[in-house]
């Protein structure tokens, strides 16, 4: 049996009131009414809960640190396998091990890794680690000079 999820259409307000929230999750319902007035929407507190109670129904909320004010850099690796599927699964599961966040993906690379670093050494560690998996191709890294926060990282997890 198909399983049953939400069709729940988000409108630019919902957006804003996400914004709000990504920026400080505890905000009041009264200071979120008065900040969408900003974005020129006018809306009343019970509103906002109605609208808030609607969201949590189809976008999944997680902790995001600030890494950079945490001491740390943070890079990218784009990770190419070869031998298909089951190679893929295997790499993915030694990465997986060492706590990184981690994202499949289609296309020219087979996986995404996030990772946090104290400095560029570990860097050069992990990406030799990576690069002598027999089922990794190639891995090519980016630093990230800044992070800067976004909305998009939030609606990556609409629900389906």
């Amino acid at each position: 049996m198909p399983k049953k999820t939400a069709n729940i259409q988000l409108d630019d307000m919902d957006v804003c009131i996400l914004e709000i929230l990504r920026k400080n999750p505890r905000e009041s319902l009264r200071c979120i009414s008065k900040d969408l007035l900003r974005f020129k929407f006018k809306a009343t507190p019970e509103t906002i809960r109605k609208r808030i109670s609607k969201l949590t129904k189809c976008v999944e909320f997680e902790i995001v640190p600030n890494m950079g004010v945490l001491g740390y850099d943070q890079a990218i690796l784009l990770i190419k396998v070869r031998g298909g599927e089951s190679a893929r699964k295997k790499v993915v599961e030694k990465i997986s091990s060492k706590g990184f966040n981690i994202c499949e993906t289609m296309g020219t690379f087979d996986i995404l890794c996030h990772i946090p670093l104290k400095g560029n050494s570990d860097l050069r560690e992990i990406v030799d680690m990576i690069k002598n998996l027999p089922e990794v191709d190639d891995v090519t890294y980016l630093m990230m000079a800044e992070h800067h926060s976004s909305i998009l990282p939030m609606l990556a997890y609409l629900k389906k």
